[in-house]
């Protein structure tokens, strides 16, 4: 009998696992994929894996709600503690939800939350924990406990025990077929992440700082060759307006005259930042079975795939794949209801290139460009902190190598076919959007300079000619940490694939599938708009948004020189778009795949109001944007990080001109503006034209002092000296690094103009200086503070910020870090 009410009372196991994923860059994506796999693996009779919008968008049929489906989550958390792109839309179906259909989407279910943050910033893992808060909120309860994984000590640390424990728990919620699981546990496969494998965290350097780089380094044109940069160029240098030529995507191969791979090889200059060189592993012994020392676990057998690719007997030279269907931009249907937001990643906009400028000079160590996009057939009403997501291909001085080195058909076209055994997998699983071909995996869908994980290092190691090779066990004791200092070493060498091959001459036979497998994919880069161009009012659709952007390159600690993904692309196009204009209709202009950010948590004070406020009163949310618009503004930047704050003060220098002629007004009128928001609908009121601004702020920091000549660093320099002359910027203070600073610059300006102080150092130090106008902004006059930049500059500031109100404000150290925590919550306090 108790075993009877035992069993009459214990749930019955779930017969369905979705896994669940908020991803920015593709780590949270790239860890949920394997999951899904893993769990297939281990018998699950039905795994999918999604973004939670794809959750909110159909949730039934995403099966939120069949056999009480067990949710796993991998959750990621971007800028100061917000949801990355892909979770907004199903936050804002939790708020509009009616309690039934979240009744059935949730309650009672089972789930599980692996979070992935960084201790860098205060918030750490916001997001995963607030999901968590939600999920119990509406009757879920948690299987085991959730992980929180550090991506400054290294993701792996919580990630491999969080993934072994989901493993021991899934049996006790979910339904497994006993016949797979023990296929499974009979082949004595290892988790997709061995212990102690390297962090599924991408180790690119973010294209919005630069952390070396050397004056006089060479760029890639759009033909692939290296030319010498220019070697000056003004401060404020007019933009080259380009006109009278067709737009099309650039590739990095002429299409004149190439025939075939050898040929295009034959004909492309390889500059040293992509040609494959071997990785320098010093302190990792040779490692043979035989020496206990350096013993490491079995070579893994090659990859079981859920999925195949097999061709389909068509052929697309790859000289024409610059026309290939999911990167190939397009313009919205007229029907398009979602507007703007409805272009994507696999489904981008075809911006032309309209104009570029050089935007720093010869001194400078860093190369910044401004280019400016036509958008005019996009409808999207862009507006001040707005952000572009670019999608830009991997080079073909990568590609092209690759596809000789592996042995792969460029041209034949394949598409995914079920494994033997595995058909709904395969379904389910769809690895590529649609038809293609070797190249345009490897150009368009792949990261070719990875991170090292466990999957890519144990396919490389069983995939060696020799299972008792060196080349095998050293690359098996990668995969498995038996050489955790080399592993650390390499995550900030960022070797490409090619790299690893000529590391490891002996691995070959490396499927395309395989590559597809193991690799994670190529992501957008996003930048900061920093001007926008309006058709008609403000509010309405743009014509032109232009972006700031410094092309990263620099020397690793092992002295390989790197360079970014997006920006050195995005140089070439500047330099083709000149050349198109230079040459009249001889060449054709470039065109670059963006799509808009739905949701930017980096808006000015008035617009961060409306979207606290909602759309339920109007004249509560109307007084909350003019309130807030009428505080101080206090900016923060160094380098680039300047972009978002020139379309905040170029708002308001057109807010201004527009109230001295007369069309707004001291306050806030009746009149508001709708503007479409991705679903929802925003009431932006006349915030753009129609309030009070209170006092703005502006500390810059850079390397050099403006030069007579134009040859240092200090971009939109004539703009901030207009704005500071005119009224727009109520104060401009700068601080530079690395020239001296005459005496009568680190005093207070005597006239308009110009900097109201400049200081020798970094950006901190003009908030030190100007420490007790900042608190007084800060605790008396309810200031919002915005910082942009680097991790370590944020870290910084906020490290100058708890200072002043130490010593301003006369705080302990515990109180004055509880008082900017609380202007975060707040939002009186950005950091992006």
């Amino acid at each position: 009998m108790a075993t009877a009410a035992a069993t009459a009372t214990t749930p019955p196991l779930a017969r369905s696992l979705l896994v669940c994923y908020a991803s920015q860059t593709g780590n949270a994506e790239w860890i949920a994929r394997h999951l899904r796999d893993g769990a297939e693996r281990r018998g699950a009779r039905s795994a999918r894996c999604l973004a939670l919008d794809e959750l909110a968008a159909e949730p039934a049929a995403a099966g939120v709600d069949a056999d009480a489906a067990v949710l796993v989550f991998v959750a990621s958390t971007t800028g100061d503690g917000d949801p990355p792109d892909n979770a907004t839309k199903f936050w804002r179906w939790l708020r509009r939800a009616k309690k039934p259909e979240l009744d059935t989407a949730f309650r009672g279910r089972k789930y599980a939350i692996l979070g992935l943050g960084d201790t860098n910033y205060s918030n750490f893992c916001q997001h995963p924990k607030r999901l968590d808060r939600k999920l119990i909120d509406l009757g879920a309860s948690a299987f085991m406990p959730k992980g929180l994984a550090d991506d400054a000590t290294g993701l792996e640390e919580v990630v491999d025990p969080w993934v072994e424990q989901l493993w021991e728990a899934l049996p006790t919620v979910l339904d497994l077929d006993p016949s797979a699981a023990a296929a499974f546990l009979a082949s004595g496969a290892s988790s997709f992440m061995a212990a102690k494998a390297s962090k599924p965290a991408s180790a690119a350097a973010p294209d919005s700082t630069v952390p070396k780089a050397t004056a006089g380094t060479t760029s890639v044109n759009a033909n692939g060759s290296a030319v010498a940069t220019a070697s000056a160029a003004t401060a404020q240098p007019a933009a080259a307006s380009i006109t009278g030529t067709t737009p099309t995507v650039a590739s990095s191969v002429d299409s004149g005259a190439v025939d075939d791979l050898d040929a295009a090889l034959a004909r492309l200059a390889i500059p040293p930042q992509h040609a494959a060189a071997p990785i320098a592993l010093t302190v990792l012994p040779a490692a043979t079975a035989a020496d206990p020392a350096t013993a490491v676990p079995p070579l893994p057998l090659p990859p079981t795939l859920p999925f195949a690719l097999v061709a389909t007997g068509e052929r697309r030279p790859f000289r024409q794949s610059r026309d290939w269907p999911p990167c190939a931009p397009h313009q919205a249907s007229a029907g398009d209801a979602a507007g703007a937001f409805a272009y994507t990643a696999a489904r981008p906009f075809a911006a032309q290139v309209v104009a570029t400028r050089r935007l720093t000079g010869a001194r400078a160590v860093s190369r910044v460009h401004e280019i400016t996009l036509d958008v005019s057939g996009m409808g999207w009403a862009a507006r001040a902190g707005d952000v572009l997501s670019v999608v830009a291909p991997n080079p073909d001085e990568l590609v092209l190598p690759l596809l000789r080195r592996l042995g792969l058909d460029a041209d034949a076209v394949v598409d995914v076919a079920p494994a033997p055994g595995s058909a709904a997998a395969a379904a389910a699983v769809r690895p590529l959007p649609v038809a293609c071909t070797a190249y345009e995996v490897l150009r368009y869908l792949v990261d070719l300079r990875p991170p090292p994980r466990a999957p890519l290092l144990q396919l490389l190691a069983a995939r060696c000619a020799a299972a008792d090779s060196d080349d095998a066990r050293r690359l098996q004791a990668l995969a498995t940490g038996a050489a955790p200092g080399t592993l650390r070493a390499l995550r900030s060498e960022r070797p490409s694939l090619a790299d690893w091959l000529a590391t490891f001459p002996s691995v070959s036979g490396v499927t395309l599938a395989e590559l597809v497998e193991v690799l994670p994919r190529l992501q957008p880069r996003q930048f900061s708009v920093a001007r926008i161009d309006h058709d008609g009012p403000v509010g309405g659709a743009v014509r032109r948004v232009s972006l700031g952007f410094a092309v990263v390159e620099y020397e690793t600690p092992g002295g390989r020189r790197v360079v970014g993904h997006a920006t050195p692309w995005l140089e070439a196009l500047c330099e083709s778009a000149v050349a198109a204009a230079t040459n009249g209709g001889g060449r054709v202009l470039p065109v670059v795949p963006v799509f808009p950010k739905p949701e930017s948590p980096f808006r000015p004070p008035e617009l961060l109001a409306l979207a606290a406020a909602g759309e339920d009163d109007a004249a509560a949310t109307t007084a909350a944007a003019a309130a807030a618009a009428a505080a101080p503004l206090v900016m923060i930047a160094a380098g680039t990080g300047l972009t978002p704050f020139v379309s905040f003060l170029e708002a308001r220098a057109a807010a201004s001109a527009t109230a001295v002629g007369g069309a707004g007004g001291a306050g806030v009128s009746a009149k508001r503006a709708r503007v479409e928001s991705g679903e929802e609908t925003v009431v932006a009121a006349a915030v753009a034209n129609e309030v009070a601004h209170g006092p703005a702020l502006l500390y810059h920091g850079r390397r050099f002092l403006a030069g007579a000549d134009g040859d240092g660093d200090r971009i939109y320099g004539r703009d901030l000296d207009t704005w500071r002359a005119s009224g727009v910027l109520a104060r401009l203070c700068e601080a530079v690094s690395r020239d001296a600073v005459p005496p009568h610059a680190a005093v207070e300006a005597t006239s308009g103009g110009g900097p109201d102080l400049v200081v020798h150092g970094y950006v901190q130090e003009a908030l030190r200086a100007d420490g007790q106008r900042l608190w007084a902004l800060a605790q008396d006059s309810g200031a919002y503070f915005y910082v942009c930049g680097s991790t370590a500059l944020a870290r910084d500031v906020h490290d100058a910020l708890v200072g002043i109100a130490t010593t301003e404000g006369g705080l302990a150290a515990v109180e004055a870090r509880a008082f900017w925590t609380r202007l975060s919550r707040e939002r009186r306090y950005c950091r992006d």
